[in-house]
C-alpha cells in the first residue's frame, strides 16, 4: 500500500468514526440515555447524551409532547 493509499484510509477511517460518535450520541440524546466514556486515566465516567451533543455539536434535543416544547 503506497503512502497516499495509507493517508486516504486513515482519513476515510476518522471521518466514519466521527459519523458513528454522532450518530451514537444523537440515537442515545433521543432516548435521554447517558453515555460511558473512558478518561485519560483510564477510568470511566458516565454522561448525559444531551449535555455531550451540546458540548460537542452546539446541538439541542426537543422532545414535543402535548403539543409544548420540553428539553
Amino acid at each position: 500500500m503506497l503512502e497516499n493509499e495509507r493517508i486516504e484510509f486513515r482519513q476515510k477511517l476518522r471521518e466514519g468514526l466521527t459519523r458513528s460518535r454522532y450518530k451514537l450520541i444523537r440515537e442515545k440524546a433521543l432516548r435521554n440515555e447517558n453515555i460511558i466514556e473512558g478518561d485519560y486515566k483510564g477510568g470511566i465516567i458516565e454522561v448525559s447524551a444531551r449535555e455531550l451533543l451540546k458540548k460537542l455539536y452546539n446541538e439541542d434535543i426537543v422532545v414535543l409532547t402535548d403539543d409544548k416544547p420540553r428539553q
